[in-house]
């Protein structure tokens, strides 16, 4: 792992470092694990879940360190949301196609619950009285590793936030503390699997530092300041440590996946946006995927001049 990649795994540990987690091992895992399937994060009580998916995403990612293919979540469809097998996700297919075994890939479960509780309180002192409300908003993520295969549940954790609305800064927290408390559990989930990952070939790319940049709100909300301020929220909790201008900079591009830091001579550039790969909508997964792949995909990029030019990766 390059020494940018631990600082930055490092600061977003940190910021979430003081979310309660609680994990439970309920199996061993394989002694070869080469893939990961997320499934779509399901949420009550927010309606970020496009951007939460990006962060589960981000932090498997950063969990496996390209040792195993990831899939994103929402990249597979689910079919059976209750059931604990394979036939719970349309993933065989894709693994047929990367010479993988289902055996040697595990699911992943992410749900994330957010709700307000509201109190009131009698102060009574000096012959009056008066009511004092209180109010508190509350996360709590809980992740489930899944080897369909064998229909086990190999780890599942949970983290937990908690945040008064009205006090200072409350707003920012409201904003990027889901995405902080999911990103918490599914690294202390994944972390049980340290070890077990192996790739299914050697990468012949190298390794990338990524923001993902989220596609414009669509529907009632797409035109005017609601809808800026709306993508701006969902790229900051979609990209761990992203700050305030750092979104608004990359609110001007369309949707894909920007290019943070790449080694001298690499094909893609700090600055460059991969917005198609072989013709479908760039994603974080598939552009790590593409550094697995035996052979070539074609990007279409464009530059931090604005230009777009094709690009054979890797």
């Amino acid at each position: 792992m390059s020494r940018s990649r631990i600082a930055a795994l490092a600061a977003a540990l940190a910021g979430c470092s003081s979310v309660p987690v609680t994990t439970r091992a309920e199996s061993d895992a394989p002694d070869r694990l080469a893939a990961a399937v997320l499934e779509p994060v399901r949420a009550t009580g927010t309606g970020d879940v496009g951007a939460l998916g990006d962060r589960l995403t981000s932090a498997a990612l950063a969990s496996v360190e390209g040792q195993a293919l990831v899939w994103g979540a929402g990249e597979v469809p689910v079919l059976h949301p209750e059931r604990n097998d394979w036939t719970a996700v349309a993933a065989i297919p894709l693994l047929k196609v990367a010479h993988l075994r289902p055996e040697e890939a595990v699911l992943v479960r992410a749900r994330l619950e957010t709700a307000q509780a509201s109190s009131q309180q009698e102060v009574r002192g000096g012959g009056s009285s008066a009511v004092g409300a209180a109010a508190e908003l509350r996360w709590r993520a809980t992740v489930e590793v899944l080897h369909p295969s064998s229909g086990r549940i190999l780890v599942e954790s949970t983290a937990e936030a908690r945040v008064d609305p009205f006090a200072s800064g409350a707003a920012a927290d409201a904003t990027l503390q889901a995405g902080a408390v999911l990103e918490r559990a599914a690294t202390e989930a994944l972390s049980h699997l340290t070890g077990h990952w192996s790739p299914p070939r050697e990468s012949r790319g190298p390794a990338l530092e990524t923001w993902v940049v989220v596609a414009r709100p669509e529907g009632r909300l797409s035109p005017g300041l609601d809808a800026e301020v709306q993508r701006l929220g969902r790229l900051q909790v979609a990209n761990a440590g992203m700050d305030e201008a750092e979104a608004a900079t990359l609110a001007r591009l369309p949707a894909g996946v920007f290019i943070r830091q790449a080694p001298p001579g690499a094909r893609l550039r700090e600055g460059d946006l991969v917005v198609t790969i072989d013709g479908a909508p760039a994603g974080a997964a598939s552009l790590a995927r593409a550094r697995l792949s035996p052979g070539s995909v074609v990007l279409e990029v464009r530059s931090a001049d604005g230009r777009i030019r094709r690009v054979n990766f890797p």
